[in-house]
């Protein structure tokens, strides 16, 4: 029998594809190219990486990744993709675990950034990047459109799940606070500016949950 959370990975993937460009199954050999093109991006940048490079990084003939992605545009699209499909598939999760009260709710949200941020922080390295890039390649910056829109989307349900008294508009302006917080954390850690990440969220969440309480009172769901 398929698990509630494999059912929603499913359904989730089929949301997200039908707002993006629709996910194509890839093969291996796509998958271990979009693995090597990350760890190339990481190390070099996106204004420094090159495909002979992400060729040598697969272990494969430069000829053979042309194959699969024809310019070096086509591959940035693919793995910015994968990267925005992965994040919103894992922030998606979180909706189906219990939580008993809004605070604990977003605390499983920082805790995942924090964990991204200390064990792979190559994806946000590589994110920031395409975020410049962006800001040039209308396509990218429509899939970072995307992909913040589904994020801020799950932050703004869960406010509404637990405050249902709670304003649409009031959890849309906090929701792209809290994106602000956990993007902020990512930039000034990777950044080396010596940010306690523990410290970090835990004060964010008592700003958040503080002001929520002040303007709303306690919850009305128990």
């Amino acid at each position: 029998m398929q698990s509630a959370a494999f059912l929603f990975i499913i359904f989730a993937k089929e949301e997200i594809t039908e707002k993006r460009v629709k996910c194509v199954p890839r093969t291996l050999q796509e998958q271990r190219i979009l693995d090597a093109a990350l760890r190339v991006m990481a190390k070099y940048s996106i204004s420094g990486t090159r495909m002979h490079l992400i060729a040598e990084e697969a272990g494969m003939a430069a000829s053979n990744l042309h194959y699969h992605f024809k310019t070096k545009h086509d591959l940035l699209l693919a793995l910015l993709a994968e990267i925005q499909d992965r994040f919103d598939l894992e922030r998606g999760t979180i909706m189906l675990q219990e939580a008993h009260s809004l605070r604990e709710r977003l605390a499983v949200f920082f805790e995942q950034k924090k964990a991204l941020i200390l064990e792979q922080p190559r994806y946000d390295k590589v994110q920031f990047d395409f975020w410049l890039l962006g800001q040039s390649d209308e396509t990218v910056k429509q899939d970072f459109r995307r992909s913040f829109d589904h994020w801020r989307g799950h932050l703004v349900d869960s406010m509404l799940e637990f405050y249902p008294q709670m304003k649409p508009e009031y959890a849309r302006d906090l929701s792209y606070v809290l994106v602000s917080m956990m993007m902020g954390a990512s930039m000034q850690y990777l950044n080396g500016d010596g940010v306690s990440l523990d410290r970090y969220f835990s004060r964010c969440l008592d700003m958040v949950i503080g002001e929520i309480e002040a303007d709303y009172g306690p919850s009305l769901i128990k």
